[in-house]
């Protein structure tokens, strides 16, 4: 997805190599921002996969089959403290 970002690929693979790590522990989640708000939105936009970060603080998130179409992606990462 160089230049003009867009690909004919329909199986796409994110990594911490490419996007930087995160703290370790914490969960990340591949999403199509469905109504391209920049804002993540329970039951407006979809989460396509989810990924925990290991003690390496690395990660990797795999789209699944994306049909045909424009998609909006980014990514959001929970985390969840103890209070």
């Amino acid at each position: 997805m160089l230049g003009d970002n867009i690909t004919t690929a329909n199986n796409l693979t994110f990594t911490s190599a490419q996007y930087n790590s995160l703290e370790s522990n914490t969960t990340i989640a591949l999403i199509h921002d469905v109504n391209e708000d920049g804002k993540y939105q329970v039951g407006v936009d979809r989460v396509l996969s989810t990924s925990v970060v290991n003690q390496s603080a690395e990660w990797s998130l795999t789209s699944g089959t994306l049909a045909v179409g424009a998609y909006n992606l980014g990514f959001v990462q929970c985390i969840v403290t103890g209070k």
